[in-house]
């Protein structure tokens, strides 16, 4: 043992003990541990950096229609063209020539609803403009099984309370979109979109399960569009065509599939504290989880008269 040691110091060669070896491989361990959460907390922030980008050219896209049309988009159009059928074209059709999409908009038929077969094509065009990076990307597909469309993450505003009674004044409804002449609490004090999450179908049930949250191409404010009833992310559950089992953390809710006029929808986001929403000036804030429910109630309406207090923001 003796004439080992010598050998190994003449020859200059150090060893780690079994126990060195264990507390260097402790150590690397723990600055992990201590620098996944920056790494995550970094690329949180680039993606939601992203994401208040895509808000801000839709803002900039609605008011490029306003300023083509004298008023936003509306929030969806229904028309009754004869007894048996109806004329049906979701928000995000009007605004496609507008946020940089002229090549969707060539593909799609204006002449025809939206969830016709001549339309499929732009219906499954990811929309990267409508996608926030945090979340994932869902398809919807139908209880039926046909007419497929993407979803996507940025709802528009369609009132306090539910879809059959929107409460006060709201920016948008079926075959409306307000001036800003009629944003008359002020367009700084009233939003215009805030983000929704893409629900994927609960695993384990039936086709017919479906749910709607976060789905675009739809003409109903049942799904796409949010109401400002709950506070963001809101842990009261949705209510509506949706899974009750699909985020249940994140995203609960009542499963409802009939008497819409009662459906409603809260923002929400994967960011961590709040939602980012699209105000009627065309900025972007950021609204945290904490906000009175009184003042997220004002910031929907449009012509409430409310004051809304500074922790709105």
């Amino acid at each position: 043992m003796d004439r080992k040691r010598v050998r190994d110091e003449a020859s200059g060669r150090v060893g780690f003990t079994l126990i060195e070896l264990l507390v260097v491989i402790a150590i690397i361990a723990v600055l992990i541990a201590l620098l996944l959460p920056a790494v995550q907390a970094a690329r949180e922030a680039a993606r939601r950096v992203q994401c208040v980008n895509n808000m801000k050219q839709i803002g900039l896209a609605l008011h490029n229609y306003h300023d083509v049309h004298g008023r936003f988009a509306p929030g969806s159009i229904a028309v009754a063209v004869t007894p048996t059928r109806d004329y049906r074209q979701p928000f995000v059709t009007s605004l496609l020539p507008f946020v940089e999409l002229g090549n969707v908009a060539n593909a799609y038929n204006y002449s025809q609803s939206f969830q016709t077969d001549h339309n499929d094509t732009a219906r499954l065009t990811r929309l990267a403009v409508y996608d926030c990076p945090s979340d994932q990307q869902v398809l919807f597909i139908s209880d039926n099984g046909r007419n497929p469309d993407v979803k996507g993450n940025y709802g528009i505003n369609w009132g306090q309370n539910t879809y059959g009674d929107p409460g006060l004044p709201a920016p948008f409804a079926i075959n409306y979109g307000a001036s800003l002449a009629e944003l008359t609490d002020g367009a700084s004090n009233t939003f215009l979109m805030a983000e929704v999450l893409q629900m994927p179908h609960p695993t384990g049930q039936p086709q017919s399960v479906v749910d709607r949250r976060g789905r675009i191409w739809t003409d109903l404010s049942t799904s796409y569009h949010i109401n400002a009833r709950n506070a963001p992310n809101s842990e009261v559950p949705d209510y509506g065509v949706c899974g009750e089992q699909t985020d249940p953390r994140r995203a609960p809710c009542s499963r409802r599939t009939g008497a819409a006029a009662t459906h409603y929808m809260a923002s929400r986001s994967r960011h961590p504290g709040g939602v980012n929403v699209l105000l009627g000036d065309g900025s972007v804030r950021f609204i945290k989880d904490s906000i009175s429910l009184e003042n997220w109630k004002a910031l929907s309406s449009r012509a409430g008269g409310e004051v809304i207090s500074s922790d709105a923001y």
